[in-house]
């Protein structure tokens, strides 16, 4: 991210998979029931969102040069992306 100075680390990549997790956890769950060809309760949204808040805090407990709101800003930047699409969607009448 531009934060860390321009440079891709490991941990940035962590950080935006596990904050996709959090954000868009149906989409994690409709392409798991793709692969195996099951279907999943609503419990398992939680559990998906749960496993991404998990390994991002311990992500970020691990890293002593990670700030605390340094994840953050990737849920925040996919949870206003997944707003803007649902407003343009509801808006325009997108299916």
């Amino acid at each position: 991210m531009t934060l860390s100075g321009g440079r891709t680390h490991w941990y940035d990549l962590v950080f935006m998979l596990s904050s996709l997790a959090v954000v868009y956890p149906d989409h994690y769950l409709d392409q798991l029931s793709d692969l195996t060809g099951q279907t999943y309760p609503v419990g398992g949204l939680f559990l998906v969102a749960g496993c991404g808040f998990i390994i991002m805090f311990g992500t970020t407990m691990l890293l002593p040069n990670v700030q605390w709101w340094y994840p953050l800003l990737n849920v925040a930047f996919f949870a206003g992306v997944r707003c803007i699409h649902q407003v343009l969607v509801s808006l325009f009448d997108f299916t």
